[in-house]
């Protein structure tokens, strides 16, 4: 009986080969797309499950509370580890990140990289796969350096690098390391990312914090013993907190930089998988944003249900001409089930095609798609037994619902109603129609939102930030505080009277590269400003405007450390009458000594920050305690190419052990925008993808619904129809169901798109032109999509048209 089944089920799709392959190719597309997606969503929602002891690790956060606001810092002092250890018997051991960056030097090529100091007991706690050398000693002593495979193929090239020496320099620090193992690569979905790993003991400052409770600057873990609970370390903290962060508390209550109450600072526990969507401040892990992956698994259900509602539809429209079929199957003995299990058979046999088909096209795109979400998806990634099982759930599902309603429909009727011509199903019913609807309704919703999404980005990528960025090039040059200085003032006298570099600034930290905040008292309450080390010529090469004031001038009193510049939302944020400048911020501390700071300046307001925050407090100072570690170098358009050559040569005159790199400070910016940019390229990836499978259902209707209707055609052009209005008469009835599917779409999109706004500080509005161009756009590709069958139609001879069966 099977046999016989498939055999009605091959004859079925061979004698319907272009529905048969417009079905197949819909529904293989759209689950192509939802895999690859799901798989992104997948990996995000998975961050750090590799890890066998997830569950008995958590990231220690620290709850600052100013101005009534409690916030969480994810970074904490050095010492804090091993005290939770010595305090916490059910506290196994502890594992810290501080990150830095250090040249390489090896074959006589320097490069940089991000590296990250660490405690031996990493490879213990976590489970990264030590490749070559002792999990338990390989970070045991101060010169050894642990590199993933990447970083050894870099470095090594094909040699084994275990146990051989290679050069680190970080900051002024240069020595050789010994290379004591090779780790697997981190994974995508680790919340903790490097390539080079070194022992927290040889982090250049770590004998000076070893004991100091104040500086917040690296992530710390700890690994519960097996049956220890961390609510009981939790309900026991205070007293941990009042014997450590004692002295810290009392001195950020008397600085005004916390507030003065019993809940002002506390310590909790993070469990590792939520890590990486954590709120927390100034992390170094990998975070995502849980927003985007919800944005991305609704753009896969509505692709699915896309190519879902396309199969469905045009199983619908094409066993109308199955009537017959079903009715001298029934006079020859075929019983109600039979017939139900004939058509859901050839669903399921479409379903399974399509399904392997679907695998093809994923290992087609996967590269392309790795290169847009930055991932290393290969195809085994879909053989894990998690995704297997969503898979055939999905099989199981499509075929039973695509052949659900017509292997229902058609199996009830009497065969004597089907010859009397009274059981015609399918193509013009309320069903169908309401499917073609859904489905364009999903289709116009992702293209009002890729138009909204690359409409934002195009606004906050052309928007005037309030300062002249182009052709300033970022060039970083390491050092400490004055040293980096030094060095700029080297470098500018060296490039000083190339006539294609404009002007040379040194800075601190540049826009979308870093940054840093400060807290202080003023009029009795806490403050908080974004703080850039500057020199005279920062505001010239940024074309900042003064509005008031004066700008540095060095060599005279206009550099010491009293003076600074501010932007107007300073003035606003304390609240100064205008002028702002003259006016004094009394007991500023830049280290221990309190100095009365005095305004000689006020720019107006830039955004320094992405166009998601409003302008803040920024303060730009020439204080020596705050050092210089980066040039913005202005150069001319003409001949880019040799400027920067000449830079480099005198670059590396200077610095000859450090590998020069340089960046336009515009892309910096724009970088803030990545994860905004992938969005808006999924989301417009996948509208055109939504609308192509929604094109093939239609073309595959229209098909259906003109053959239907040929006798009709004949004897209207015979009445006298004109070509025109045969086509508009076959024509308008898709037309109101696209027009139907916008008016549903439309709110939805609205609210949506308004919510997703929200983010920036700063939007677009969302004009009605913007549905309008989806409305049109939609319109001409269903024109474009049926034109061929109305027109055929339209222009056929009718004595053939007569004659049609």
């Amino acid at each position: 009986m099977l046999k016989n089944y498939l055999t009605i089920t091959l004859r079925n799709i061979l004698k319907n080969k272009i529905y048969s392959i417009i079905n197949i190719v819909g529904l293989s597309v759209g689950i192509a797309v939802s895999i690859l997606i799901l798989l992104f969503v997948q990996n995000d929602l998975t961050f750090d499950s590799f890890n066998k002891n997830k569950d008995r690790i958590y990231r220690v956060i620290t709850e600052q509370k100013k101005n009534n606001q409690k916030d969480g810092i994810s970074v904490q002092p050095l010492p804090l580890g091993p005290a939770l250890v010595l305090e916490y018997p059910e506290i196994e051991s502890t594992v810290r990140f501080f990150s830095g960056t250090a040249i390489i030097a090896k074959g006589g090529n320097k490069f940089k990289e991000e590296i990250k100091f660490t405690d031996n007991s990493i490879f213990s706690v976590f489970s990264y796969k030590l490749l070559e050398g002792d999990p338990l000693t390989a970070l045991a002593q101060p010169n050894s350096v642990v590199l993933t495979e990447t970083a050894a193929k870099k470095i090594f090239g094909n040699e084994n690098p275990v146990s051989k020496l290679m050069e680190i320099n970080i900051g002024d620090n240069k020595k050789n390391y010994i290379v004591t193992g090779v780790v697997q690569d981190v994974p995508d979905n680790s919340s903790i990312d490097y390539n080079i790993l070194l022992p927290i003991t040889s982090r250049p400052s770590y004998n000076r914090e070893l004991s100091d409770w104040t500086s917040f600057n690296g992530s710390t873990y700890i690994f519960l013993s097996d049956r220890a609970q961390i609510d009981d370390i939790e309900n026991s903290i205070s007293a941990f907190i009042e014997k450590y962060f004692g002295g810290y508390i009392s001195k950020s209550q008397e600085n005004g930089w916390i507030d003065k109450s019993q809940d002002a600072f506390g310590l909790r526990f993070e469990a590792l998988p939520d890590v990486h969507f954590s709120n927390a401040k100034f992390g170094m892990e990998r975070l995502g944003n849980p927003f985007y992956s919800y944005i991305l698994s609704i753009i896969a259900l509505i692709i699915l249900s896309i190519a879902c509602i396309n199969f469905i539809t045009l199983s619908l429209g094409k066993s109308a001409d199955r009537v017959k079929e079903v009715g001298v199957r029934k006079v020859l003995g075929a019983n109600r089930s039979k017939i139900i299990k004939q058509f859901w058979i050839e669903s399921f046999l479409l379903t399974v095609v399509s399904f392997v088909v679907s695998i093809l096209i994923v290992e087609l795109l996967l590269p392309a798609f790795n290169l847009l979400s930055g991932k290393h998806f290969s195809i085994g990634n879909i053989i894990s037994p998690a995704f297997l099982l969503i898979l055939v759930s999905l099989i199981i599902f499509l075929g039973f619902v695509a052949g659900s309603y017509p292997s229902i429909s058609l199996s009830r009727f009497s065969p004597m109603a089907v010859f009397k011509g009274k059981s015609i199903i399918g193509r013009g019913g309320i069903f169908t129609k309401s499917l073609v609807v859904a489905q364009f309704s999903l289709a116009i919703f992702l293209i009002i939102s890729s138009i909204v999404v690359w409409s934002q980005l195009n606004y906050v990528q052309t928007k005037n930030l309030g300062y002249n960025g182009d052709q300033v090039i970022v060039v970083p040059v390491g050092g400490r505080q004055r040293n980096g200085t030094k060095v700029i003032d080297l470098l500018k006298n060296k490039l000083d009277g190339n006539p294609l570099i404009v002007n040379i600034a040194g800075t601190g930290s540049t826009f979308g590269l870093g940054w840093s905040q400060k807290l202080f008292q003023y009029d009795g309450k806490t403050h908080e400003t974004y703080l850039y080390r500057v020199d005279e010529n920062y505001i010239p090469t940024l074309d900042l405007k003064l509005v008031e004031g004066i700008n540095f001038k060095n060599g005279s009193s206009m550099d010491s450390s009293r003076c600074v510049i501010v932007n107007e939302a300073f003035i606003k944020n304390l609240a100064l009458k205008s002028p702002g400048v003259g006016k004094e911020i009394p007991g500023w501390k830049w280290s221990d000594e309190s100095v009365d700071l005095k305004i000689i300046g006020v720019v107006k307001n830039y955004n320094f920050l992405s166009l998601r925050d409003k302008v803040l407090p920024v303060m730009l100072t020439m204080s020596p305690d705050w050092g210089e570690y980066s040039m913005m170098i202005k150069i001319s358009k003409e001949n880019i190419p040799s400027t920067l050559s000449s830079i480099k040569k005198v670059y590396e005159e200077i610095l000859p052990d450090r590998p020069f790199e340089f960046s336009f400070l515009n892309k910096d910016v724009q970088k803030l925008y990545d994860e905004d940019v992938k969005l808006g390229e999924v989301v417009g990836i996948s509208s055109i993808f939504a609308i192509l499978i929604s094109c093939l259902g239609l073309f595959g209707l229209t098909s259906l619904s003109v053959s239907s209707r040929t006798k009709e055609v004949g004897i209207r052009k015979i009445l006298g129809a004109s070509v025109n209005s045969i086509v508009n008469f076959i024509s308008k009835d898709f037309f109101k169901l696209i027009v139907l599917s916008n008016i549903i779409s439309w709110p939805v999109a609205w609210y949506v798109a308004d919510k997703w706004l929200q983010n920036f500080a700063y939007r677009i509005n969302l004009n009605i032109w913007i549905f309008l161009v989806a409305a049109g756009l939609t319109l001409l590709i269903v024109l474009f999509t049926i034109s061929y069958h109305t027109i055929k139609a339209a222009t056929a001879n009718p004595i053939d048209s007569l004659r049609y069966e």
